[in-house]
């Protein structure tokens, strides 16, 4: 595969990773605040849920 096929599609992931990124940063910068305020079992589910946004996104970042 040609490099040059693929650098609109490494342009795409870059806009949308800045997308992503600015729709969770409040949440990301009020991680401990948001746990905080939950009870225990959704508290696990949150860790859980960031946990694998951020796998999500790392194994997206190598596929490309």
């Amino acid at each position: 595969m040609d490099p040059a096929d693929i650098l609109p599609a490494l342009e795409r992931l870059d806009d949308a990773v800045d997308l992503l990124e600015d729709a969770l940063q409040p949440l990301i910068n009020n991680v401990t605040d948001v746990a905080s305020k939950l009870p225990l079992l959704d508290k696990a589910k949150f860790y859980v849920l960031m946990t694998y946004s951020i796998e999500s996104m790392l194994f997206c970042e190598l596929t490309f």
